[in-house]
């Protein structure tokens, strides 16, 4: 049974309930759950910060100004370090809608991570396999981000060395929570530092697991990160708590949370308002006294916290599947938090098991991602083409840019036509003003007619003004009802795509078949197809639990995200290039890109 008020706890029974009462209360009663909550500029009837401030970064717009940015790029609050994902993550094989589940069940496979952030696409990937899956997986795993590299290192390790279904769980947090278990020093970190993965950091394979490999290339610098990070060090408890409330609860920033706070449930705002308090992947309520070890993976030296203050632990993985694993662990979707809790734990149990019972090599390094094919080159006992390669945001322009498939396009495996690169653009439309719809009267009111017609959405364009909560929730979601494919053709092709792409001998896919052209769209649709809305809940999930574009609201910025699909042609002759094409992306305000092989002639 469930408190009938919140529905954030579940009990055994009516005596257990009561008693908890007591303490539960001031939760259940808690401002943020009152139907009377209004953010704070609302109350104080002023112009809230993120409107005031140009130069603010809300939740949800690209973090930090990384060369080649931009004037006018907005900073962000925190150190700004990306380590958890941001958009849900993907299945980079999809084997129904390429090769086929029955010829994907024995086929040897080569998959590339070049730029992999945290762990969660390759998760996703193997798990999505066929469970009596008999092929061979290599997968190299890279990051140029020593702190991004290591944490991968010690996850991977920790689910692979302890034979404990303890194990997901200590992954979890180390991944996520702020504090780690007392039990992580003797049940996971002796067994892990006395395993030789930890002694093989030069290139020499070491076994994670009876059927599974590691081979780790770490350059001196990120070993001696490593080391740094592996040796004892006492975090106090109150200072790393101090810590992390100073980024996430900082006085200056409650604008920007109860922006956030607003376009959520109550039970949602408290259970966010928790985890931004504690810092902890547990369900709600759930006893805390054994999490006392601050997690050195999620501070620095000088035990600052690592991440901004607009990181949330959920924006990685799906909703829907987060909400059912809940679910069926007992608890409700109101409890978000419990809900990733049993949801990754569920995903990190099944990725340890496949460890043990898939043939899978790995290879992780540290490089450049235009140097990594380099790299592999000098290393023949390592992949040399792959079946997917997996480029995250690389291929924007602050970052490497287009230019980065003429180096990833020879990796592709030439004797699979389902070989592919996906990339994404996520930073696209600060060159590209037309993709500021809302600076065209005719694009704005078509965005908003197709908003107030869509049925889930329960938005009248004539009930907005004066200028409160209600404009901003209309900004914000906006995007979701603008076409952006046409501005981001302009841009792929001042970008000199076509150039770039036919001497590496690639072309972009028509139809996408491994992601969607954009966030909650159908894979498959045309890439001037809009985001599904078919129901409020799905409204309810895509719009309060994306990355959505809000923008300094003084500039009415549009932030969208193209993940792009590049395949390579097995020959010029046979294939004469490669096509792609665009779609809108990722969350709420992004756009996604696909690129595929021409048929033979």
């Amino acid at each position: 049974m469930s408190c009938s008020g919140c529905f954030l706890v579940r009990y055994c029974s009516k005596e257990c309930q009561l008693k908890h009462w007591r303490s539960h209360k001031y939760d259940c009663r808690n401002i943020l759950r009152s139907p009377s909550w209004s953010p704070a500029w609302v109350r104080e009837k002023r112009t809230p910060k993120f409107v005031e401030d140009p130069d603010s970064v809300p939740p949800g717009m690209p973090p930090g100004m990384p060369p080649g940015m931009p004037p006018g790029m907005p900073h962000t609050f925190g150190m700004g370090l990306i380590l958890w994902g941001n958009i849900p993550a993907i299945d980079i094989i999809n084997a129904i809608d390429n090769e086929g589940m029955a010829d994907i069940r024995n086929r040897d496979l080569s998959l590339a991570f070049v730029a992999s952030g945290d762990l969660r696409n390759m998760v996703r990937t193997i798990n999505k396999l066929p469970g009596d899956y008999t092929g061979t997986i290599k997968i190299v795993l890279n990051d140029f981000n020593p702190v991004v590299v290591c944490r991968n290192l010690m996850i991977l390790s920790i689910l692979g060395i302890v034979e404990d279904i303890e194990a997901a769980e200590h992954a979890l947090h180390l991944w996520y929570s702020i504090f780690q278990p007392l039990s992580y020093q003797t049940r996971v970190f002796v067994p892990v530092m006395q395993s030789e993965i930890f002694r093989s950091l030069n290139g020499t394979p070491a076994q994670l697991t009876p059927s599974t490999t590691m081979c780790t290339t770490f350059s001196v610098d990120t070993i001696a990160f490593l080391l740094d990070k592996l040796r004892p060090k006492d975090i106090d408890p109150v200072v790393a708590n101090n810590a992390f409330n100073n980024i996430m609860n900082a006085p200056e920033r409650v604008d920007y949370r109860d922006r956030y706070y607003a376009s959520v449930k109550p039970s949602h705002r408290l259970a966010l308002k928790e985890w931004r308090s504690y810092g902890l992947v547990l369900p709600f309520g759930a006893i805390t006294a054994h999490m006392a070890i601050p997690n050195p993976w999620l501070f620095t030296h000088d035990d600052r916290l690592m991440l901004n203050d607009s990181a949330h632990p959920f924006e990685g993985w799906d909703f829907d599947e987060m909400f059912s694993a809940g679910k069926a662990h007992g608890t409700t979707e109101e409890d978000l938090i419990g809900c990733l809790f049993f949801y990754v734990k569920d995903q990190l149990v099944e990725f340890s098991k496949r460890l043990r019972t898939f043939k899978i090599q790995i290879y992780i390094s540290d490089e450049e991602a235009r140097q990594l094919p380099k790299t592999l080159k000098s290393h023949p006992t390592f992949p040399q083409s792959f079946d997917r390669v997996e480029a995250s945001n690389i291929t924007d322009k602050n970052y490497v840019g287009m230019s980065v498939l003429s180096d990833l396009g020879p990796l592709l495996n030439k004797a699979n036509p389902h070989a592919a690169i996906i990339g994404l653009f996520m930073n696209w439309y600060l060159w590209k003003n037309p993709a500021n719809f809302m600076s065209s009267s005719v694009a704005f009111d078509d965005a908003i007619n197709r908003m107030a017609s869509c049925p889930s959405v329960g938005f009248s364009p004539t009930n907005i003004f004066p200028l409160n909560q209600k404009v901003f929730e209309m900004i914000q979601k906006l995007p979701l009802f603008h076409d952006t494919s046409k501005s981001f053709e302009e841009y792929i092709k001042e970008e000199k795509e076509d150039e770039i792409t036919s001497k590496a001998g690639l072309q972009s896919r028509r139809i996408n078949r491994i992601v969607p052209h954009r966030c909650f769209a159908k894979l498959g649709a045309r890439h001037s197809e809009l985001p599904v809305i078919d129901s409020p809940e799905r409204w309810y999930k895509v719009v309060s639990f994306s990355i959505i574009c809000i923008g300094a609201m003084r500039h009415l910025l549009r932030v969208f995200r193209h993940l792009l699909v590049v395949c390579h042609f097995m020959s010029a002759i046979l294939n004469g290039g490669m096509l792609w094409t665009t779609s809108p992306s990722r969350p709420a305000h992004e756009s996604t890109h696909a690129y595929s092989r021409r048929s033979r002639s």
